[in-house]
C-alpha cells in the first residue's frame, strides 16, 4: 500500500512539472508570433524565433502526450487501489453477508454509480436470487430492498431476456434509459427510480455465478471505463463470493454434522423419545435456518397426526391435530415415502386441507419429511419459513431426510421399549394374580379341610363313645365343608374356562323367577340369623328365557350372597326380575356398607377386595359373574354409595338367538 502511495506522488509532481513546461512552450511560442508580426528583426534571428516555435509546439504536442499517458497510469493506479481495497476488505472477513457488503458499496463508489447489487445465479433451477445491495454513499434502504428481494424478483431467469444474454454471453450490458425502461420489468426500475444501468456477469472457474448491476438514477449513460472497472472489479468480486460460499458451505457440513453426531447420541443414550424430539426440532431449526420446526406422529388408523414436538414451542403444541383423510400432501407421502418441498405453503393445492392452519402460523414456504418405520409412514418432520418463501436444495431434502431416518429410529426403539415395560407390566400383574390366587385358595382351602379333619379325627377316635345323634351332627359339618370345597374349586374352574374361551354354554329354556326363588330359600337362612329380610319382586307372567341354567344359578346365588354378606345386621335386601324390550334384568339392592368410588371400576377384577371390608371371601365371585353375563352376550352394572348400601343389575338379551351362542 505505501509504494502505491509513493508511486501516486510521483506522478503528480511529473503532472505538475510537465503542465509548467507545456505553460513555458506556449509561451515562446505566442512570444514568437508577436515577434514575426510587430518588429523587424535580422532574418537569422528570425530563422532562431521560427525554430524555437516550432520547438515550443513539438514540446506541447509531446508533452500534451505524455500527460494523457499519465492520467491513463493514474487512472490504472486509482483501479488498482480499488482493488487492492476491496482485496484487503473482503480478505478480513470469511461471513458471505459481510463480503457481498463491502464489494457492493465500494464497487458503487468505484464506478461512480448509485448504487450496486448482486444477484446469484442458480443454475439448475434457472433462478437469479438477489443476495446484496448497497449506495455508494453508504446509505441503506433495506425495507426497499428487502420488498424487491422477496416479493418482486421473477421466478426463473427466462422471464427477464435480457439476463438471459448476460449470463450466456459472459459479457458486460450497458443500457440506456429507453433501454432500461423496454428491457427490464418496471417493478425493477420504477420503485428506484434506475434511468441507467450497467449488468456485469460474474464469472469464477469459467462458471457464471451470478450478475452485478449498477445504476444510475441521473440521466446518462456508463462510460467504457466505467464499464472496463465494473468488469475487473467483477472478476475479482465473483472470486470472493465463491471463496465466501466455499467456506460458508463447509460450515454448513460441519453443522449438519454436529446435527447428525448430536441426535445419534441422543437416540443411542437415552430412550425418552420427548427429549430426543426436543433436541432434533431446534437443531433442525438452527442447521436449516427455519423459523418453525415440529414432529406429527400419525394414529394407527391413519385418521388424525398429532403435533409431539416443536420449536418455539407453543403452548396449543400438545393438542394441535392435522387431518390425513382427504389430505393431498399426506396422500403423495405414503405413495411416495418421499420428501415432499412446498414453496408456496398457503397457496399449494398439496396443502388444501391445511391451509387455515398455514395462514395462521404464517408458514411461506415448508419441507414435510416423512418418518419412516419398516417402510411404513408412522410420521412427518415439517420444517416451515415463515420470513420469507425459499426453495429448498436436494442436498438440504437429503439431509433432513438423514435426520428423519435417525429419528424414526428413536420413535421406535421408544416404542419397543414401552411395549417391553408393558408386557414386563403385565407379567407382574399375572405374578400378583397367582400370588393372590395361592394366598387366596389357602386361606379358603385351609377352614374347610381344618373342619373336615378335626370332626375325621373325632370320628375315629370317638366312634365306640359317640351315639348316632352326635355321629349324624359332626357327618353334616363334613358334607357342608366337603360342598363348599366342591364350590370353591367349580367356581375357580369356571372362571378359567369363561376366561379362556373352552366354556361351552347349554342353553335352554329356562325359568329366571324360578331360579332366583330356589337360591333365595337356601340363602335366607344365613340371612334369617342376622335378621336380614329379602324381599323379591318378580314381574308376572315373566317368559322363559334361552341361557346357561348353572351360570345364571351362578350369577343369582353370587349377588344375593354377597348382598347378605355386606349387610348390616337387621338389614332389607330387594330382589328385582323383569323383562325390558328385548332383555331380561335382575338385579339384587342392598343398604349395607356399600363401596368406595374408588373401588368401583375395580369390582369385576379377579381377588380385588375393597380395603374397607373385613368379611372373608375369594374375590371371585363378581369376576365369575361377570364373566357368565358376558358369556351370554350381557352385561352388568354396579351402583353404590359408601355407608348406604350397593345395587347390581344384570341385563341378558332375551331370545334364541344372543350374542352368547
Amino acid at each position: 500500500m505505501a509504494s502505491f502511495t509513493a508511486e501516486r506522488a510521483k506522478l503528480q509532481r511529473l503532472q505538475r512539472a510537465l503542465l509548467g513546461i507545456t505553460a513555458v512552450a506556449t509561451i515562446l511560442g505566442e512570444l514568437a508570433y508577436v515577434v514575426v508580426e510587430r518588429v523587424t528583426v535580422p532574418n537569422a534571428v528570425l530563422d532562431g524565433l521560427i525554430t524555437l516555435s516550432i520547438a515550443a509546439a513539438l514540446v506541447q504536442f509531446s508533452f500534451r502526450i505524455i500527460y494523457r499517458l499519465l492520467a491513463t497510469e493514474q487512472r490504472r493506479l486509482r483501479e488498482s487501489l480499488i482493488l487492492l481495497d476491496i482485496a484487503t476488505a473482503v480478505s478480513a472477513t470469511l461471513d458471505l453477508t459481510q463480503t457481498l457488503r463491502i464489494i457492493t458499496r465500494r464497487t458503487a463508489e468505484a464506478c461512480q454509480a448509485h448504487r450496486c447489487s448482486i444477484l446469484l445465479w442458480d443454475e439448475g433451477r434457472h433462478h437469479i436470487l438477489p443476495l446484496m445491495s448497497q449506495y455508494a454513499s453508504g446509505l441503506a434502504d433495506s425495507q426497499q430492498w428487502e420488498r424487491f428481494r422477496t416479493q418482486t424478483y421473477p421466478q426463473t431467469v427466462d422471464e427477464i431476456p435480457i439476463l438471459t444474454q448476460v449470463i450466456q454471453g459472459r459479457q458486460p450490458l450497458a443500457l440506456d434509459a429507453s433501454a432500461v425502461s423496454s428491457s427490464l420489468p418496471e417493478a425493477w426500475t420504477k420503485p428506484f427510480g434506475v434511468v441507467a444501468l450497467l449488468l456485469v456477469p460474474l464469472v469464477s472457474r469459467d462458471r457464471v455465478i451470478g450478475v452485478m448491476a449498477l445504476d444510475q438514477i441521473e440521466p446518462g449513460h456508463f462510460e467504457q471505463d466505467q464499464i472496463n472497472l465494473a468488469m475487473t472489479i467483477g472478476s475479482q468480486a465473483a472470486s470472493a463470493v465463491k471463496n465466501a460460499q466455499l467456506i460458508e458451505q463447509l460450515g454448513e457440513k460441519a453443522r449438519r454434522l454436529a446435527l447428525l453426531a448430536d441426535i445419534s447420541m441422543a437416540v443411542t443414550s437415552t430412550l425418552e423419545l420427548d427429549a430426543i424430539l426436543n433436541r432434533a426440532v431446534t437443531g433442525l431449526c438452527t442447521v436449516f435456518q427455519v423459523q418453525q420446526c415440529g414432529v406429527v406422529i400419525f394414529d394407527e388408523e391413519l385418521l388424525v397426526g398429532r403435533l409431539v414436538a416443536e420449536y418455539p414451542p407453543r403452548a396449543e403444541t400438545p393438542c394441535l391435530t392435522i387431518p390425513l383423510r382427504d389430505n393431498p400432501s399426506v396422500e403423495r407421502l405414503l405413495s411416495t415415502r418421499q420428501a415432499l418441498a412446498v414453496e408456496d405453503a398457503q397457496h399449494d393445492p398439496l396443502l388444501v386441507s391445511v391451509w387455515d392452519t398455514m395462514r395462521q402460523r404464517n408458514v411461506q414456504s415448508i419441507l414435510i419429511v416423512p418418518l419412516l418405520v419398516r417402510d411404513a409412514v408412522i410420521g412427518t418432520i415439517g420444517l416451515d419459513a415463515t420470513e420469507a418463501k425459499r426453495v429448498f436444495t436436494p442436498d438440504e431434502i437429503g439431509l433432513a431426510q438423514t435426520v428423519a431416518n435417525q429419528i424414526s429410529v428413536a420413535i421406535d426403539n421408544a416404542r419397543l421399549y414401552q411395549q417391553r415395560m408393558d408386557d414386563i407390566s403385565e407379567l407382574r400383574q399375572v405374578d400378583q394374580l397367582k400370588s393372590n390366587l395361592v394366598s387366596n385358595v389357602s386361606h379358603e382351602l385351609r377352614a374347610p379341610l381344618a373342619s373336615i379333619k378335626a370332626y375325621t379325627e373325632l370320628l375315629m377316635s370317638e366312634a365306640e363313645k359317640l351315639d348316632n345323634r352326635a355321629c349324624r351332627d359332626w357327618l353334616v359339618v363334613i358334607d357342608h365343608e366337603t360342598d363348599r370345597l366342591t364350590g370353591l374349586i367349580t367356581d375357580y374352574l369356571n372362571l378359567s374356562r369363561l376366561e379362556s374361551g373352552h366354556f361351552r354354554l347349554v342353553q335352554q329354556p329356562i325359568d329366571l323367577a324360578k331360579i332366583v326363588a330356589e337360591v333365595t330359600a337356601v340363602l335366607g337362612v344365613q340371612a334369617e340369623q342376622r335378621h336380614i329380610t329379602i324381599q323379591v319382586q318378580t314381574q308376572p307372567a315373566l317368559p322363559q328365557m334361552w341361557a346357561d341354567q348353572e351360570l345364571i344359578r351362578v350369577v343369582v346365588r353370587n349377588l344375593i350372597s354377597n348382598a347378605i354378606k355386606f349387610s348390616n345386621d337387621g338389614g332389607h335386601i330387594h330382589i328385582a326380575v323383569w323383562r325390558e324390550a328385548d332383555a331380561f334384568k335382575f338385579s339384587v339392592q342392598d343398604e349395607g356398607i356399600g363401596i368406595p368410588e374408588e373401588a368401583l371400576p375395580h369390582m369385576f377384577d379377579k381377588f380385588f377386595r375393597a380395603s374397607t371390608t373385613a368379611v372373608p371371601g375369594t374375590g371371585l365371585g363378581l369376576a365369575l359373574a361377570k364373566e357368565a353375563v358376558t358369556a351370554h352376550g350381557g352385561h352388568i352394572e354396579v351402583e353404590s354409595s359408601l355407608g348406604r348400601g350397593s345395587k347390581f343389575t344384570v341385563t341378558i338379551p332375551a331370545g334364541k338367538q344372543n350374542a352368547a351362542e
